[in-house]
């Protein structure tokens, strides 16, 4: 039965050409203005759970309010070095900043003007004495690197603290995770340099 009735739509079609591409091009044109007025993609995942939620309705309120926790768009930089990366951060933020009709605001999360001058607040007080002692111990290195904060500089700043560990002043296991950072420093960012020449050889003669 399925075999004739297959065998009387193939008849049809093959005798009712015209009609069969006309009533095609009709249909597809019906269901395809049904579906533009009717079906429709949104790609926003907020929007899979309903609004009408309680705790949906209290998550959009919050985010009205604090736009910032939502609408972000995180950067993470990576360097050879934590200076050149702290330094393309703030190349960066400086540079986003003043594009205001892009950015509404732009902030360094784990750096800043602001953490420069207050990130010790944030620090439990026990580890706020720690570090302050250890500044104050530090104090003479600290002031040869501001004056002169370049390579003979840092090997100045070495010297003493070599001076330092032989006088009994300060120990050595202390010293050597300090070491070991400027090591790595230098080890990253040395680039081993060749000179090629050659040798020239003169004659001279008197008469």
């Amino acid at each position: 039965m399925l075999s004739s009735a297959l065998g009387w739509l193939v008849g049809f079609c093959i005798r009712r050409v015209w009609l069969v591409i006309l009533s095609a091009i009709a249909l597809a044109a019906l269901l395809g203005t049904y579906a533009l007025f009717n079906f429709a993609i949104d790609t926003d995942v907020n929007d899979l759970i309903s609004r009408d939620l309680p705790w949906r309705k209290r998550e959009i309120a919050y985010n009205a309010a604090f736009p910032q926790t939502s609408q972000s768009i995180i950067i993470v930089i990576d360097g050879k070095t934590p200076e050149q990366t702290a330094a393309a951060g703030e190349a960066l933020t400086q540079t986003l900043s003043d594009r205001t009709t892009l950015f509404r605001s732009v902030q360094e999360l784990q750096g800043g003007e602001f953490f420069q001058k207050n990130g010790l607040l944030f620090l439990p007080l026990q580890d706020v004495e720690q570090r302050t002692t250890q500044l104050i111990r530090a104090k003479p290195l600290i002031a040869i690197l501001a004056k002169d904060p370049s390579l003979r500089g840092l090997v100045k700043a070495l010297s003493l603290s070599i001076r330092g560990i032989r006088a009994g002043f300060l120990p050595l296991d202390k010293a050597a995770p300090a070491f070991d950072q400027i090591s790595a420093t230098l080890e990253k960012i040395a680039k081993p340099a060749f000179f090629h020449g050659k040798n020239f050889c003169r004659r001279a003669s008197t008469e």
